[in-house]
């Protein structure tokens, strides 16, 4: 599966991404990229949680990726 776009609140912090057409929180796409289930992305440890990142060889980072601002 790709990660299409970020989801990103008010202030651009990143509450979630789609990924093939489905909405899926941090936390969920923290665990498909665990299971390596995420193409040219990989989970890290970043105390005291999980995080994704762009792997080095991916052309396209996940910051550059066009992004849908949610209101709350």
């Amino acid at each position: 599966m790709r990660v299409m776009k970020r989801i990103v609140n008010t202030k651009r912090h990143t509450l979630g991404y789609i990924v093939g057409g489905k909405k899926l929180t941090r936390g969920k796409a923290v665990k498909l990229a665990r299971r390596n289930k995420l193409e040219g992305v990989t989970a890290y440890k970043r105390t005291p949680r999980w995080c994704i990142a762009s792997r080095p060889s991916s052309p396209v980072k996940l910051y550059d990726l066009p992004i849908k601002v949610e209101t709350r």
